[in-house]
């Protein structure tokens, strides 16, 4: 997938990256001052293969990669891989299929934002959704196809085991435990 400007990623982290950053070549890769907090050289990156869909990026400091990623993305535009730039333009087709679709609220809710073009994480923060149950809200949002591709093929019986068996005098019978 090409850069948005119609560039390569390679060229791009090699052109438009250390120009929008004001950032300079190391021996180690490209770096550059952090968005967030000024540090000295705590963004890096390098130039990755040709066939490359993303460009290799890291932060050295103590604002982390999601603090700073929202600045990025801000500064590159869509020249930062998998960002979104703006809103989308919404296919109604799609929003049927969610409103039709049987699944959790929250797990609507969250469809709904990244149909606008939101990305995951960022709609999982605005619905306040908890560290420990944003893997079950992704789950449950899955198509309604998806869901009944969970159910178990008709041979396998969900109940339970059966109780104790005893034998007397040759017959079985149920014992009570």
């Amino acid at each position: 997938m090409p850069c948005p400007n119609g560039l390569g990623w390679d060229v791009c982290a090699d052109k438009d990256w250390p120009h929008k950053l004001k950032g300079h070549w190391e021996p180690a890769g490209y770096r550059a001052d952090c968005l967030r907090c000024s540090a000295d050289r705590a963004i890096e990156w390098s130039v990755p293969p040709q066939d490359a869909r993303a460009i290799p990026w890291n932060v050295f400091c103590g604002c982390g990669k999601d603090a700073v990623r929202p600045l990025m993305r801000a500064r590159l535009g869509p020249c930062m891989p998998g960002g979104r730039t703006g809103r989308q333009e919404i296919d109604p087709d799609a929003v049927v299929r969610l409103a039709l679709a049987k699944i959790p609220p929250v797990s609507l809710k969250l469809a709904l934002l990244e149909l606008t073009g939101i990305t995951t994480s960022e709609a999982l923060e605005m619905l306040g959704v908890r560290r420990e149950n944003r893997s079950r809200v992704i789950k449950d949002r899955a198509s309604i196809s998806m869901q009944n591709r969970r159910s178990l093929p008709s041979s396998v019986s969900m109940r339970a085991p059966h109780p104790f068996r005893c034998k007397t005098a040759g017959q079985e019978t149920l014992c009570k435990a």
